[in-house]
């Protein structure tokens, strides 16, 4: 059985800040949180403390609908940059959907 590496919350913030796949993965994963209609019009209405804020909804469910679209997707260049500017506030969250401690919203 393979080993699975525990991150701390900082070195979540740093591999958002720097690898694309981790980017990607975070988009999708905190995408996931939002609720099926937060998703369908990329906005956060409810709170609930899971998926985008408010300022990130749009932007962040685009890309994640994007990726989501083809297995083969990744995100631009210019898009990745943005996320990872985005990204590191979100990385306690990040830990504890690793941690198994949050489903999705309803």
């Amino acid at each position: 059985m393979a080993d699975k590496t525990v991150y701390t919350v900082e070195e979540i913030k740093q591999k958002l800040a720097t690898s694309q796949p981790w980017i990607e993965r975070a988009i999708i994963r905190l995408f996931e949180r939002q609720t099926t209609d937060e998703q369908e019009s990329e906005t956060t209405t409810h709170k609930n403390a899971m998926g985008f804020s408010s300022f990130d909804a749009e932007i962040l469910s685009s890309f994640a609908k994007q990726l989501m679209s083809r297995p083969d997707r990744h995100l631009t260049p210019k898009q990745a940059a943005l996320a990872a500017k985005k990204l590191p506030k979100y990385a306690k969250h990040l830990w504890t959907i690793s941690q198994g401690q949050v489903s999705r919203a309803s």
